[in-house]
């Protein structure tokens, strides 16, 4: 997995193909949970799929005791 060998990732596949949790996991193995800052940083272009991913990534790390946040501004900015 590219994630593990700190790369970046961009991921595209048809819906349902489990991109969110290979990446997640993938993630998670590379967090320090003892480690008490920001070591991972996930993008999505909607607030729906940030949601979403949050979620995933919560759930999939519930043992490893770490913060999940997500943040998208109140309104869709349109240039």
């Amino acid at each position: 997995m590219p994630v593990l060998k700190d790369r970046d990732v961009i991921a595209q596949a048809q819906s349902g193909t489990g991109k969110t949790a290979t990446f997640s996991i993938s993630v998670l193995q590379k967090i320090d949970h003892h480690l008490r800052q920001c070591q991972a940083l996930i993008l999505a272009p909607t607030r729906e799929l940030a949601q979403q991913i949050q979620k995933v990534v919560i759930a999939l790390g519930d043992h490893l005791n770490i913060e999940v946040y997500t943040h998208a501004p109140p309104f869709s900015l349109v240039f």
